[in-house]
């Protein structure tokens, strides 16, 4: 049905002229808002043509048809994401009461989330597959590709509201816990580990079911490999280790890696601009936290070891495409760790001299 309509609207948009009278899809604004006012102008504003008046005509009805079938589309996808996002934070009360780390997987946060991907995935495909067909530069493409616009808009926005609070009460509690070094090692791993989970869940919905299939299999091998190994570290650790169970542990690097790696091999779509931008903004919890602390220390040692500790978290996050943001915020944090660490040095240097 879409693809009778969608050739409705190329041939009558195009080759009728419809699109010179009613407006192109997609141009100075939204493509639903220029229909809708294009279908509200009266034959007083608009030349008569005899030879366009059909076309356009049935331009309008084909449009009006798209417009139908995409509000189907939203409603089932931007709406949905919205809703529930909404009903996640009435039962969690977020963001006023942040969530435990141990427990941020296992919540509401992800399992709703879960619970809705495969449904929008299968429409945001519908829609993605128009987009292909008709080509990004065709007439009637461009109302699906605001459609998918909307979809990543919401859909970052509301992850971004769910965690971000949680974020950054982890980070502050590390540092409590820990001390500055410990917890800078602590939180970049978890940030590390934040990154893969929610590209694998950006995937659910974005991603292609194909390939997404083929590479839950080869992921399920690359994390059964590090179970034991992951087991010991947490055991030495204690309560503080059990807390990364989940969402990063020291030893998490190498499976977090695997998954990253097969994640990257299969689909790319973890690249758009709207999901790297959300993965910035959460990250920067570490950035905020470790430079609040780096005011105060004025041990040498101390500043050493978290520049240390920083450059080998970065090596971690750099490893894959999929924790480049990771990797850009613990870099940010490498260069005020330096220049603290100058300004300390030579501080301590004209004392001494």
């Amino acid at each position: 049905v879409l693809e009778e309509i969608d050739e409705a609207v190329e041939f009558f948009g195009e080759d009728g002229g419809g699109a010179e009278v009613f407006g192109r899809p997609g141009s100075g604004g939204s493509s639903s808002n220029n229909r809708r006012g294009g279908r509200e102008r009266t034959a007083s504003q608009q030349p008569f043509q005899a030879t366009a008046s059909g076309s356009a005509e049935y331009y309008r009805r084909a449009c009006a048809l798209q417009d139908a079938a995409l509000e189907l589309l939203r409603v089932g996808v931007a709406d949905r994401i919205s809703q529930t996002s909404s009903q996640i934070q009435d039962a969690l009360k977020l963001p006023k009461v942040p969530i435990a780390a141990d427990k941020l997987e296992a919540s509401l946060v992800y399992t709703r989330f879960h619970g809705i991907s495969r449904r929008s995935n299968a429409l945001i495909n519908i829609a993605r597959k128009r987009v292909e067909t008709l080509g990004s530069g065709s007439l009637a493409a461009s109302s699906y590709e605001d459609f998918l616009t909307l979809c990543r808009n919401t859909y970052c926005g509301a992850r971004e509201t769910l965690l971000t609070t949680t974020i950054r009460s982890h980070m502050d509690i590390l540092k409590e816990r820990h001390g500055l070094v410990g917890m800078t090692r602590l939180a970049s791993v978890f940030l590390i580990r934040l990154c893969t989970v929610e590209t694998a869940l950006y995937l659910d919905f974005f991603g292609d079911p194909d390939k997404r299939r083929q590479t839950t299999k080869k992921v399920k091998g690359a994390t059964s490999d590090g179970d034991d190994e992951k087991e010991a570290e947490e055991n030495e650790g204690g309560d503080d280790a059990s807390a990364f169970k989940r969402l990063g542990s020291s030893s998490s690097h190498q499976p977090g890696t695997a998954i990253a790696s097969q994640i990257l091999s299969e689909d790319a779509t973890y690249r758009d601009a709207e999901f790297q931008s959300m993965l910035g903004s959460l990250c920067s919890a570490l950035h905020r936290t470790i430079r609040r602390g780096l005011v105060s220390v004025l041990d040498l040692d101390v500043l050493c070891q978290v520049v240390s500790v920083l450059r080998e978290e970065r090596s971690a996050a750099n490893s894959t495409s999929t924790t480049l943001a990771a990797a850009r915020a613990v870099s940010g944090v490498i260069q005020d760790a330096q220049e603290r660490l100058i300004f300390c040095a030579n501080t301590s240097l004209h004392k001494e001299v």
